[in-house]
């Protein structure tokens, strides 16, 4: 239901009656909540409406770290950003507030015994972030999230290159 929603968005977005630009790319997202971090390959998107408003967000899979005798896999990581901000010479700059839906799965093995957990959560999101054009098509794209909710005080961290259309 979260991912139709996503995708309705983005199609949206994309339609003609909005004169922006649509953006597209792969990147590294890297999730650390103090005992964790998790650093996995990402699909990052952004719409911007004008040089004040945009939506963002990544979508993340894979990835894992390892807790005492407990092995935590990332399953899917998807964010969606509300982002306000403006131009800083060529580049772009903003603060975000979002959403985010994480999926995961534990598993380990004690005296014999293995037993394997799966769970998902969501939340809200606070950052900042920003845009740098390598060229008039291509721009690097960067963020840094502090995550409210089921994975309280989590930060995330995600760069990418991302296409405009």
């Amino acid at each position: 239901m979260k991912y139709k929603a996503l995708l309705a968005g983005l199609a949206l977005c994309a339609s003609p009656a909005f004169a922006g630009e649509f953006s597209l790319g792969g990147g590294v997202n890297y999730l650390d909540d103090g005992d964790l971090s998790i650093t996995s390959p990402a699909l990052t998107y952004g719409y911007r409406f004008n040089d004040t408003f945009a939506i963002g967000g990544e979508i993340a899979s894979g990835g894992d770290d390892t807790y005492d005798f407990v092995n935590v896999e990332l399953d899917s990581y998807v964010t969606v950003k509300a982002q306000f901000g403006g131009k800083v010479g060529d580049g772009y700059m903003y603060v975000s507030a979002g959403a985010y839906d994480i999926r995961g799965t534990a598993s380990g093995c004690l005296f014999g015994f293995c037993a394997s957990l799966s769970d998902d959560g969501n939340g809200g999101l606070l950052g900042v972030g920003g845009q740098i054009p390598l060229t008039e098509k291509w721009l690097v794209d960067f963020s840094f999230d502090r995550a409210f909710g089921d994975i309280d005080n989590t930060k995330s961290f995600v760069a990418s290159v991302r296409y405009r259309f």
